[in-house]
Formats: structure tokens, sequence, C-alpha cells
């Protein structure tokens, strides 16, 4: 089973382009409230959709760390605590479709990086 953390709005399981083709697990969320719905803003289901169309169906496990609910928005503090979350979990992959303009964070950023390139991923 490859494991793929997404890094978003969380991810919709029932969507059709995810059923069946991933197992998908909700992690916590970080910096935001923890909404009942898999993912209101559905971005985080896209940018799973799109993983999903490059790995073979029924082989992937898909985890879902929210740090946005209704809107795309958080602080990065929110990210990088998911990023440490995400890297603990040894996943082969760990998606982060978002951005900042921000250099603060950079340093930490780039010490999860190379943390997460070292075991693989």
């Amino acid at each position: 089973m490859i494991r793929v953390v997404v890094v978003d709005s969380g991810i919709d399981g029932e969507h059709p382009a995810v059923r069946g083709r991933a197992a998908v697990v909700r992690g916590p969320a970080f910096g935001c409230v923890d909404e009942p719905e898999p993912d209101v803003l559905g971005h985080g289901t896209a940018v799973a959709a799109t993983v999903l169309r490059f790995l073979p169906p029924g082989s992937i496990e898909l985890v879902a760390l929210r740090v946005f609910a209704r809107e795309p928005v958080c602080t990065f503090e929110a990210v990088l605590e998911a990023l440490e979350h995400a890297v603990s979990l040894q996943p082969a992959l760990v998606n982060l479709s978002l951005g900042t303009t921000s250099l603060r964070h950079r340093r930490a950023l780039q010490a999860l990086l190379g943390r997460a390139k070292a075991m693989g991923t």
C-alpha cells in the first residue's frame, strides 16, 4: 500500500474521482475547526483525484490532514505542524498545494523537507 498524505481542506472519499480508487483516512485538523463534512472547500478532494490519476487504483492510502475548513486560509504554523505529522507517518508522498509570500518560516520548512527527503518521501 502506497501512503500519500494530502495537506489541504480534507478529502471526500465518496467523490466519484476518489471512491473505490483509494482508502481514505481522515487525519487530524491543524489550526482550524475540524468540520464534520469531509471537504467543504473541495480543493483537497481535487488534489487527491489528481494524485490518483497517476497511481494504480486500490494500492493507495490517502491520509487527509486538514489545514483549511471553509476558506483557503490558515497560519503557516498550522502548515508546519501538519507537515511534522505527515513526515511522522513515513509516506511515499506528501502533497502540499498551497503557498505563502513570507520567508519567515523558510528554515523550518527546509528542515522538514530535508527530513522527508532523507527518509525517502
